[in-house]
């Protein structure tokens, strides 16, 4: 609304031209200066709010992993400290969701290398060591959606073993139809 005392008389059907300063002081109207001022407050606010869903949300999905972690993993008397809250809130800026990075800790729980079925019996779980970079993540993530490390391995010499063999029998069939003619 113009800040122009005639404007307003003709728009509001008043007699008289009303007095400004009145109205700016009382504040009925804005000048231009406080409506910017109300606009870069509003704008602040607006931008403010979205930050604090924001970090409720990034709170919430870093509760969600640990919990996976600790639950799935075992480990029942850990707290969520400064360490693993940093390790968890960097792999969900790498853009992995709080769904990814608990099948990447299902995955670790699938690697029988990871819970200590290796030549030194030690268990490799840590939150550091599964969210350690992009390509650990997406190896464990592999894991999960594939049945785990262990039958992986084995299905893959499976696969290997019966092509060789029928490459064999291939070969061996081949020299017992030329030798006997």
């Amino acid at each position: 609304m113009p800040l122009d005392s005639a404007w307003i008389k003709d728009k509001l059907h008043l007699d008289k031209k009303p007095d400004l300063k009145l109205l700016l002081d009382k504040g009925f109207i804005l000048s231009d200066s406080n409506l910017l001022q109300e606009n870069k407050n509003c704008a602040s606010t607006e931008r403010e709010e979205r930050e604090k869903r924001g970090r409720a949300e990034e709170r919430e999905n870093t509760m969600l992993v640990f919990n996976c972690w600790r639950d799935v993993l075992g480990h029942k008397r850990a707290n969520l400290d400064a360490k693993r809250k940093k390790e968890i809130r960097t792999a969900l800026s790498l853009g992995y969701s709080s769904d990814e990075l608990q099948q990447a800790i299902i995955g670790c729980s699938k690697s029988d290398f990871h819970m200590g079925v290796n030549d030194r019996g030690q268990k490799y779980d840590s939150i550091n060591l599964i969210f350690r970079d992009a390509d650990q993540i997406d190896k464990f993530i592999m894991i999960a959606t594939n049945g785990g490390a262990k039958a992986g391995r084995q299905s893959m010499v499976g696969k290997l073993s019966s092509s060789a063999i029928d490459g064999f029998v291939d070969e061996q069939s081949v020299i017992e139809v030329v030798a006997h003619g």
